[in-house]
């Protein structure tokens, strides 16, 4: 499970085997927040990220049942589950769940692509990898989704780097061949410099956007261990990182 603070101070708790509490700190008091499950998948739903947007409303991403948003000021609640063919949602298990700075959703989920959400016509353009086309996403497995100082737009995947394009709807893709120790990329951050700090299962590497160059650094040079856990990366008010591993 994991915690969340919103913007009132309050706070999410989500437990991994299902369910959703509330605590008001004012009040010292909890609330049990249920997830109505779809009608497709009947159930306990177990919430697997969770953002707050711009307009100060929830969205919980699940394991299995798609995205959903609830308003704390009215109440109201939107599950956004159509057909994929209508513009649905392709992603069921939801592993990332991020806001622009035009306030645009993204979702990535465990196999089935990239996700961006268009509220003015309440649909998702989905973006999938083609063995065929160079310029998609190098992976359907999405692990993060991060925007730069920039505004540049960056997926981590199970299979590399990806900058998106908004112009052209398109993605380059940096991996192994490039200088990636790894191609599972598990955490980004941005350090003062503007570098991008990665995680993967094979250690840890700065990358420079503006040259496209990789310094990798492993056990040798300090790590906790290469390998790294998904989405497990914090950068405080001083600018210092941290990237959880298995042992650290």
């Amino acid at each position: 499970g994991f915690i969340f603070e919103d913007r009132d101070h309050d706070i999410w708790i989500a437990n991994h085997r299902g369910g959703l509490s509330l605590y008001n700190k004012q009040k010292n008091d909890f609330y049990n927040f249920k997830i109505h499950s779809s009608t497709e998948r009947p159930g306990k739903v177990t919430v697997s990220k969770i953002l707050q947007d711009r307009k100060g409303r929830i969205w919980f991403g699940t394991f299995g049942d798609g995205v959903s948003w609830y308003d704390k000021k009215t109440g109201q609640f939107k599950h956004l589950r159509k057909p994929v063919k209508e513009g649905g949602l392709s992603n069921l298990t939801v592993c990332a769940l991020y806001e622009d700075r035009k306030g645009i959703i993204w979702v990535g989920g465990e196999d089935d692509g990239l996700n961006v959400y268009n509220e003015q016509t309440d649909s998702f353009t989905h973006y999938k990898h083609d063995p065929k086309n160079p310029k998609s996403i190098s992976h359907d497995r999405i692990h993060i989704i991060y925007e730069d100082k920039k505004g540049n737009l960056w997926i981590g995947t199970h299979g590399g780097l990806n900058l998106f394009n908004p112009k052209t709807q398109t993605f380059t893709a940096f991996g192994v061949k490039e200088g990636l120790p790894n191609e599972i990329v598990l955490a980004i951050l941005e350090d003062g410099g503007g570098n991008l700090w990665i995680s993967t299962t094979i250690g840890l590497s700065k990358f420079n956007p503006s040259d496209k160059t990789f310094r990798n650094y492993g056990m040798s040079d300090g790590l906790q261990g290469n390998y790294f856990n998904r989405v497990s990366s914090f950068k405080n008010k001083n600018g210092r990182m941290f990237f959880g591993g298995l042992n650290g």
